[in-house]
């Protein structure tokens, strides 16, 4: 668990990073132009962000609430059924 920023990133560390973590619970899509709604990608945006598909496009938070990037800029992408 995680209380702040500083345990989180630990969290996040400890379990291998983003892509690790989610390949041990979800399936990784082949190509992620396969996303479907509700699937969830992570992008890097200067750093690693998880993001859901939302359609043509996915969301991550960013500095002033969400943020918006094309599918084509996730580098890897999971199945959420």
């Amino acid at each position: 668990n995680w209380t702040d920023e500083k345990s989180a990133l630990r969290a996040i560390k400890k379990n291998g990073g983003f892509e690790s973590y989610f390949d041990k619970k979800l399936e990784r899509l082949e190509n992620v132009l396969f996303m479907q709604r509700g699937d969830i990608a992570v992008v890097d945006n200067g750093r690693p962000l998880v993001a859901v598909c939302v359609g043509p496009a996915v969301v991550a938070p960013g500095a002033i609430g969400l943020e918006s990037f094309g599918l084509n800029s996730a580098v890897a992408a999971w199945r959420v059924s």
